[in-house]
């Protein structure tokens, strides 16, 4: 997988752009390299754009659950607020396993994510101040 982060200053979330094959390990370093950056401050919103072309087929919900969830707790104290995640996924099938994650009921008490076909309504509910 390849994949490219930014921090947007204005009006203050991180982007990241995924190419390629997607697994477990992929997700974990994207969390990683976030946690990780100067921009951090406990929470801040999150842009995840897929290519058309990624294959999120290899996260399935045995990897969420042992690898992608017990990294998100361990992580807990980095985090100081529940995040919001907009995944901006225009493949169908890519879309429907997104879908499955969101019904993760462990996922709540550490980030609050959906799946959108185009961008436009991912920053709408992304930045929106209530839901």
């Amino acid at each position: 997988m390849a994949f490219q982060t930014h921090y947007r200053p204005e009006p203050g979330f991180f982007e990241t752009t995924i190419t390629g094959s997607v697994n477990a390990d992929d997700v974990i370093a994207i969390d990683v390299e976030i946690l990780g950056s100067p921009h951090w401050d406990g929470g801040k919103p999150r842009l995840v754009l897929v290519d058309h072309n990624v294959d999120l087929s290899e996260i399935d919900m045995a990897s969420l659950a042992e690898e992608i969830l017990p990294h998100l707790e361990a992580a807990r104290a980095r985090r100081t607020r529940k995040e919001r995640i907009a995944w901006v996924v225009p493949n169908d099938r890519n879309r429907s396993i997104v879908a499955v994650w969101e019904l993760m009921p462990d996922k709540d008490s550490l980030q609050d994510f959906k799946s959108f076909s185009n961008q436009p309504e991912a920053m709408a509910w992304l930045l929106a101040t209530d839901d």
